[in-house]
């Protein structure tokens, strides 16, 4: 476990199991770990991988948050963007800019706040639980793969270019390919 609970004057770097930065940062912090739990202020931006990502809401984050995490919960002011993917993401506080999120269920809590737009990537619709989007929501679905159809015409647009590079090849450098074929 690591806990990082005084001022720390630069930026934070850390990977463990379990990691609680109830201190201020005064940098930024970049963390990997099980559990990550923000509760101070990190006045950069905010990195983090996690099974379980926790932003208290007596904490900050002054700048983006970029993040993966399979639970991500959001309660403390972001003061720019977040792009976050995961299985389960609430947001219960404000975010001063735009919010990108790829998830299975996405829940703005009473509280949240986006000021920016949100654009999120999941096969259900958003759960606006009191929260609210000052600019503008797109929601997308997530791309299934390519198509059957779109494989096969890939592989003949494939096939025909390589028979077109091979013309090409015997029209400009004819007497490459009588060396070539005399030298067998």
């Amino acid at each position: 476990s690591i806990t990082v609970s005084g001022t720390v004057t630069r930026d934070v770097n850390a990977a463990g199991t379990n990691i609680s930065i109830p201190g201020d940062v005064q940098g930024s912090a970049r963390l990997a770990g099980s559990s990550v739990i923000v509760g101070g202020k990190i006045d950069g931006d905010l990195m983090a991988m996690a099974t379980t990502l926790t932003v208290q809401s007596q904490a900050s984050v002054a700048r983006d948050v970029i993040a993966a995490a399979s639970t991500a919960t959001f309660a403390g002011p972001i003061g720019r963007n977040v792009r976050v993917g995961g299985s389960d993401i609430t947001f219960s506080g404000p975010v001063a800019g735009d919010v990108t999120v790829s998830a299975t269920t996405l829940k703005l809590a009473d509280g949240a706040v986006i000021q920016g737009n949100l654009d999120y990537t999941s096969n259900q619709g958003v759960d606006r639980a009191g929260g609210t989007v000052a600019g503008s929501t797109h929601h997308y679905y997530p791309s299934n793969g390519p198509t059957f159809a779109s494989r096969v015409i890939g592989w003949f647009q494939t096939l025909v270019g390589f028979l077109l590079l091979g013309l090409l090849l015997i029209l400009v450098a004819p007497r490459f390919n009588d060396k070539a074929v005399s030298a067998y």
